[in-house]
């Protein structure tokens, strides 16, 4: 696959799963995540794999190197969002919505990982490492609005 496309592919996958998003909302109201969520899949695993580098999986998920300060921060940060589950909890009572975030929760992170710090990152590994990293950290908060 083109390089050229992986790195312009974030906008694309960002335009389509808006539009998704929106008449899927329009259409089934609270659950319209669902469908565009398995769309949003979907156009990253195809990404993915029309980009032959499936190759790099392992090496995409491997721990980080470096300072583990580095590490330490990101788990912290990580850790800001659990008072506001904790006060949400009871949304989880019903079997299909836990389900639903269950399934999300343990899928997600894969595609998002093997996507945005993998394949990205390796379309722009002849960008200085600040730039590559900057560009898809800015894309993937793009596609994660409040």
């Amino acid at each position: 696959m083109n390089r050229r496309y992986l790195i312009l592919s974030p906008l694309v996958i960002i335009a389509v799963c808006h539009v998704a998003a929106r008449i899927a909302r329009q259409a089934l109201g609270p659950w319209g995540w669902a469908p565009a969520v398995v769309l949003y899949w979907g156009l990253l695993g195809a990404t993915i794999a029309m980009s032959g580098r499936t190759g790099a999986l392992r090496r995409w998920t491997a721990p980080a190197r470096g300072a583990r300060g580095w590490t330490a921060l990101a788990l912290l940060v990580g850790l800001i969002p659990l008072p506001i589950l904790a006060q949400n909890l009871h949304l989880l009572a019903d079997p299909v919505i836990l389900a639903a975030w269950l399934l999300f929760a343990l899928i997600n992170p894969w595609f998002e990982e093997f996507y945005w710090r993998g394949l990205l990152l390796d379309a722009t590994a002849r960008w200085p490492a600040w730039a590559g990293t900057a560009y898809s950290t800015a894309l993937f908060v793009a596609f994660h609005p409040a």
